[in-house]
């Protein structure tokens, strides 16, 4: 099975929107020392959970078929560096100066950059997809013991 176009919007979406999220959350709070790097990972982790639990109830099983996780991470991976160049190409639209001087600080290490960030969000996004169908996983089983309960406590008891 493949993943759709909608899949893929829907799985980067929840992750740069989880990332922005955070990032949003994080430049509230007082402390400002580190890079805060880490940001677009979790977002790439917990927009995977989510894609997951959304998908789940659709769709039970599919994210767990053979070979989907590997080619959903692939073509999230791919959306989210389309939407890194949209985002690089209307920062060079509106400041050309700024982006020439990121290219002359940076010179070649902008390769090293891209190469993992796209293996950190892959492992991230394969990390999420585990973790949200193991989450899965446990909903549906305390879902499946509270409705047992349920009968047993509706079932006529017969006693002699």
């Amino acid at each position: 099975m493949k993943p759709t176009l909608r899949d893929v919007a829907v799985l980067a979406g929840l992750q740069v929107g989880m990332s922005a999220l955070m990032t949003a959350v994080i430049s509230l709070l007082p402390a400002t020392g580190g890079t805060n790097s880490w940001v677009g990972a979790v977002g790439a982790m917990i927009g995977a959970q989510s894609f997951v639990m959304l998908d789940g109830k659709k769709r039970p099983g599919r994210v767990a078929a053979t070979g989907f996780a590997h080619r959903l991470s692939m073509w999230a991976v791919a959306a989210q560096l389309v939407l890194a160049a949209l985002a690089a190409g209307i920062l060079a639209a509106v400041s050309p100066a700024t982006v020439a001087q990121a290219t002359a600080s940076l010179g070649g290490w902008w390769a090293v950059v891209v190469v993992v960030a796209v293996a950190l969000t892959y492992a991230m996004t394969r990390v999420g997809l585990r973790m949200g169908l193991r989450n899965l996983a446990r909903v549906q089983a305390a879902a499946e013991v509270k409705a047992k309960a349920k009968d047993e406590a509706t079932q006529p008891k017969n006693e002699p």
